[in-house]
């Protein structure tokens, strides 16, 4: 599969711009030889220091409807491998391919601009300011009800302090979009995708 790299457990597309796209496979903390398979989408314009799979599926273990961990043993690694690949092959590649680039991220999770999780409808929100360029009154009229939405979460769950950051980075994006500086908003989100390529140490060379 050469149009994929490999890093630690990460199986990730070479062809990065705006969403990391790939599998990750995690082993069980009590058990060595029984390991999870994720494939996923991320958008790095949501500056973040660990990998999440809101856009994400668990792939099940081959031939186990359902059944969500993969087990190898020594007798059985070449088997549990090829059953792996073709799950990839059969059901990740197609998830990413419906999901990547920018403009299939959207047909997917467009709808999801009003969604109750603030982390999703940002990564939406972003994602039609990226896209759409001519659109920028619709572009404020989401940012403004995505911060509306972000200050009610943060009256009713004073405690999570995360709430603050999405808020201050909403702010953000929102305010120079009403000056008409769209080009410091994208360069902005831009300097967030780097920070996050830069914290989870992926390699686009």
């Amino acid at each position: 599969m050469p149009e994929f790299k490999i890093k630690g457990n990460l199986l990730y597309l070479k062809d990065i711009d705006l969403f990391l796209g790939g599998f990750c496979f995690e082993s069980s903390s009590s058990q060595a030889n029984i390991f999870t398979l994720d494939v996923f989408v991320q958008p790095l314009f949501i500056p973040c220091e660990y990998l999440f799979f809101t856009y994400g599926k668990r792939l099940p273990s081959s031939g186990r409807a359902g059944e969500k961990w993969w087990t190898y043993s020594e007798d059985t690694k070449d088997e549990v491998m090829s059953g792996v690949r073709s799950s990839i092959i059969d059901q990740g590649l197609h998830f990413l391919h419906d999901r990547l680039p920018i403009e299939k991220f959207l047909h997917t999770y467009g709808n999801d601009i009003n969604h109750p999780d603030v982390n999703i409808a940002e990564s939406v929100c972003y994602a039609y300011l990226l896209n759409n360029p001519k659109r920028e009154s619709e572009a404020i009229n989401h940012l403004n009800a995505l911060l509306e939405n972000v200050q009610n979460d943060i009256m009713t769950n004073s405690d999570l302090l995360w709430l603050n950051d999405v808020k201050k980075r909403v702010e953000l994006i929102a305010n120079y979009m009403k000056k008409n500086e769209r080009i410091k908003a994208i360069d902005q989100l831009n300097e967030w995708k780097e920070y996050t390529l830069a914290q989870l140490k992926i390699d686009r060379q």
